[in-house]
């Protein structure tokens, strides 16, 4: 296999970085595009954890950093959904430039916030083959909600921004955008395979939005519940049964 640094732009003209590794053969490969939740970052655990396994089942896969996170340009107080499909949509183009790249089998996996931005950008694109989310919310205002109580939503809106723990602020404008965005009307649009996962003990988001989001997409779909994973998929036995799962879902759907 090879592995390499690259680079490519979003809309805004920030730099966005990643790691691609390609099989180290001639011809063109599936790929996949790995997407991270919002307070991460391409190097987080299970994102390479990811990336690993699956180029290692012989596909092309790119793991990179939203702009405004990582090593990517950006600023992340401006940081929004939409900007984020837009990102999205960037490493898509980044990876059709590609000669090693079978653009017609591209699939894309998200975990949390990544899995929402796959979602909805899988809704408007023909690009994506095979969509994957991995303890992704059901619905933008629940995932609002699981981070910011109303005190903290009201200071956001009256303040124009807010901060995230220990984090960068966030500007209001997040919570505007996220209002603009149908996580259910966006999954009943998809024309691709999908496979849902989620922990049954995800404290961060209910394994019911999995439900949700399996009873309002389109065959074909499959439901993976992992019994006892919280919402980064930690343990040995989970994170191997995800993985298992995830691999041979991948080669059916895009090899």
């Amino acid at each position: 296999m090879i592995t390499k640094r690259v680079e490519f732009e979003n809309n805004k003209g920030d730099v966005l970085h990643g790691v691609l590794r390609i099989p180290d053969e001639e011809g063109q490969f599936p790929a996949v595009i790995i997407c991270h939740t919002f307070h991460d970052n391409k190097d987080n655990e299970l994102i390479f954890n990811l990336w690993d396994v699956i180029s290692r089942a012989g596909f092309a896969v790119l793991r990179f950093d939203f702009s405004g996170r990582g090593e990517s340009q950006g600023n992340f107080r401006d940081l929004t959904i939409s900007q984020e499909i837009d990102d999205i949509d960037s490493a898509f183009r980044f990876m059709d430039s590609s000669e090693q790249i079978d653009s017609d089998r591209i699939g894309i996996v998200g975990h949390s916030m990544g899995g929402i931005d796959a979602v909805l950008f899988s809704s408007g694109s023909r690009k994506v083959k095979a969509l994957v989310t991995i303890a992704a919310r059901a619905d933008t205002k629940e995932f609002i909600d699981s981070y910011f109580d109303k005190y903290q939503q009201d200071e956001w809106k009256r303040k124009g921004y807010v901060q995230m723990h220990n984090l960068n602020e966030i500007s209001s404008e997040f919570l505007h955008d996220a209002e603009n965005h149908d996580i259910i009307k966006s999954i009943k649009a998809i024309r691709c395979p999908v496979l849902i996962m989620h922990g049954t003990d995800d404290p961060r988001v209910p394994f019911q939005d999995a439900r949700e989001l399996f009873n309002h997409a389109p065959e074909p779909r499959q439901l993976e519940l992992i019994d006892g994973a919280d919402h980064r998929i930690t343990g040995d036995s989970h994170r191997e049964q995800l993985l298992d799962i995830l691999i041979d879902w991948l080669v059916r759907n895009l090899r």
